[in-house]
């Protein structure tokens, strides 16, 4: 177990009294999965700028759903992507973006900026 990595059992308290018990899953030392960046087709870079420039779009405290307009720079910044594959963006998301942010509004961008 080099660089840092450690091997962590999860148990679900609700679970336990059924006899379950979750697989050990590999985190590293900051408690983020380890993701290998090298099969996926988008960088932390366009994750980081579609989540800074749709920021209205995207986060969980926008209460209306808006379409990025055609040509503006959240919809720019999607067609960087290859192929808009935005499930590529949410498995880059970290444990608080997740929280922070709507994994289907993400999704979404993905069919909105092809027009």
């Amino acid at each position: 177990m080099s660089g840092g990595t450690r091997w962590v059992g999860l148990v679900l308290p609700a679970l336990r009294w059924m006899g379950m018990v979750l697989p050990a899953v590999r985190v590293s030392s900051e408690g983020q999965q380890r993701r290998e960046s090298a099969e996926l087709p988008c960088t932390e870079q366009q994750k980081k700028d579609i989540l800074e420039t749709c920021f209205d779009i995207l986060t969980r405290g926008s209460m209306r759903i808006i379409i990025p307009p055609k040509y503006g720079s959240c919809f720019m910044k999607v067609r960087e992507v290859s192929h808009n594959d935005m499930s590529c963006i949410i498995k880059l998301l970290t444990f608080q973006e997740h929280i922070d942010y709507v994994e289907t509004r993400i999704q979404k961008l993905e069919h909105q900026c092809t027009r």
